[in-house]
């Protein structure tokens, strides 16, 4: 998952709590987080991290509990249709949209 943050945003100026199934991120300091929801899908807290990168952009990487696609990452949020994902790719093959 890729989520923008303000250039230059050094991480020790953002909170990422990841927890089975809840995501939240912030930027300290902000009243309101960018991120802060359940997620669709349960993780491995231990096995998923983030890191910033290019310092644009928050990149975290969840490590699923199960093998699924998910139809979302955060409940209430736009859902694809898991069909159409061609899982015989790596995900790095997927452009940043997808």
């Amino acid at each position: 998952m890729q989520v923008p943050i303000p250039e230059g945003t050094p991480a020790k100026q953002v909170e990422v709590v990841i927890k089975s199934q809840y995501l939240k991120i912030k930027i300290k300091g902000q009243d309101t987080a960018i991120v802060d929801g359940e997620l669709a899908e349960k993780v491995k807290v231990d096995d998923s991290y983030w890191t910033i990168e290019s310092k644009k952009f928050i990149s975290i990487s969840f490590c699923k509990a199960y093998e699924s696609i998910w139809k979302t990452v955060i409940k209430g949020d736009k859902e694809i249709d898991p069909k159409t994902v061609d899982n015989s790719k790596r995900v790095e093959e997927f452009d940043l949209e997808t």
